[in-house]
């Protein structure tokens, strides 16, 4: 009896399983990605010019985290 409990077990798992892999399936896929330096709006160029002016590799983890605070502020102004 223990034994069919353990077995039964598995196949709701099992059952469960397949349910979750078809609903994933019936996600629809978005087919297109937005492109952050492709836009012709005036603040992705703000943007760019702003990441291309940091060298990451000085930055300490407060030091990044103040300039994505500043890179916020700036792009939230306009």
């Amino acid at each position: 009896m223990l034994r069919a409990g353990e077995i039964m077990h598995h196949l709701e798992q099992d059952k469960i399983r397949d349910k979750t892999r078809e609903k994933i399936r019936e996600i629809p896929k978005a087919n297109y990605q937005l492109s952050i330096f492709g836009g012709h709006d005036p603040k992705f160029e703000v943007l760019k010019a702003m990441l291309d002016g940091i060298d990451i590799n000085t930055l300490s983890p407060v030091e990044a985290l103040l300039k994505l605070n500043e890179i916020k502020l700036t792009l939230g102004k306009k």
